[in-house]
């Protein structure tokens, strides 16, 4: 992997003595990451699933990064490629990822997705998707199956889209 060795100090985390604050951002080599997932392994370690982030001036979509501790050093765990992009046979785009790991040690990403096709809430169009791996490090696989769409079930069984 590779250190982040930002200057940059200051962040988006921000920290506090008490729930109540005053929050101030805590002094940390932590990069730029939108929307971030972050979640915390049983050793300790946390890392953070990033829709997009800026490495070295590139943009780089989904990556994950890690550290010991929130004022870092960070280092990059792995860039994702989500291959195929495609939900419902159509190139779709993903945002707003969740990361976790579940019991077994396996690794999760769920996420909006959609696919920009016109027509209305009657068209079959992406809500979601999920990416799957055994490590970390990868190898990352987008399950072919949605984990969750639009239609809302009431208790009586109706539904709605």
């Amino acid at each position: 992997s590779t250190s982040l060795t930002s200057a940059y100090v200051g962040s988006e985390i921000h920290i506090a003595d008490s729930p109540d604050g005053p929050f101030i951002p805590l002094k940390t080599t932590y990069p730029s990451c939108n929307n971030p997932s972050p979640w915390v392994m049983n050793n300790g370690t946390i890392v953070v699933l990033c829709s997009w982030s800026t490495v070295h001036g590139k943009l780089v979509n989904w990556r994950i990064i890690a550290a010991e501790q929130l004022e870092g050093p960070w280092r990059d765990v792995i860039e994702l490629s989500i291959t195929p992009s495609t939900r419902m046979g159509v190139n779709g785009s993903w945002e707003d990822p969740f990361i976790w790991s579940d019991i077994n040690g396996m690794w999760h990403a769920l996420s909006h997705t959609y696919t920009h096709q016109p027509g209305g809430p009657y068209v079959q169009n992406s809500i979601s998707g999920h990416l799957f791996a055994r490590h970390i490090e990868g190898p990352w696989h987008v399950s072919p199956i949605e984990p969750y769409d639009s239609v809302v079930k009431y208790i009586n069984y109706s539904t709605k889209p």
